[in-house]
């Protein structure tokens, strides 16, 4: 917790965010996980999210929050976490290094301690079990029909 509180000090912003992805220079945050000063700006960020959820057809607070931040900012100061902060969104598998693991892409509980299962095996376990969860994450990509997708995007990118 240390470590976090230090991030936000150093980086003197209102909000850091976790990055939704992290290909090119995407502006798009995820809300899952976030580190974050109590000042008028934040909160007025948050009213704003929450009015539009209620009050539109906008679903849940990281679309609002996303809508929010893009145009304007009204005066936050706000950036992303490092990298070592890592959500599933970022890709796999991820780097050694990470702090915290926010397990998204996901649509059950038990997606998400599978996932957590495999990040633990991928940071803390031995040649096996890290060769292990990458076949496993391997697998349920293919099965799922996102690696097609991927390759049908892909394929599409370079087509005339």
């Amino acid at each position: 917790m240390d470590q976090l509180k230090n991030v936000l000090q150093h980086s003197s912003l209102d909000i850091l965010l976790q990055q939704e992805v992290t290909l090119g220079s995407s502006r798009e945050v995820n809300t899952g996980f976030y580190i974050a000063r109590s000042t008028p700006y934040l909160i007025d960020l948050i009213r704003k999210a929450i009015c539009m959820c209620e009050n539109s057809m906008v679903q849940n607070d990281q679309t609002a929050v996303n809508a929010l931040l893009a145009p304007e900012d009204f005066g936050i100061r706000w950036g992303v976490l490092p990298a070592c902060y890592y959500a599933r969104s970022h890709g796999f598998p991820p780097r050694r290094d990470i702090v915290l693991h926010h397990a998204n892409v996901t649509s059950t509980v038990r997606e998400k301690a599978v996932q957590l299962e495999r990040v633990q095996k991928l940071i803390s376990g031995n040649f096996l079990a890290r060769w292990s969860a990458i076949a496993s994450e391997a697998l349920d990509y293919a099965s799922s029909g996102r690696l097609f997708g991927m390759l049908w995007r892909r394929f599409h990118q370079f087509s005339p």
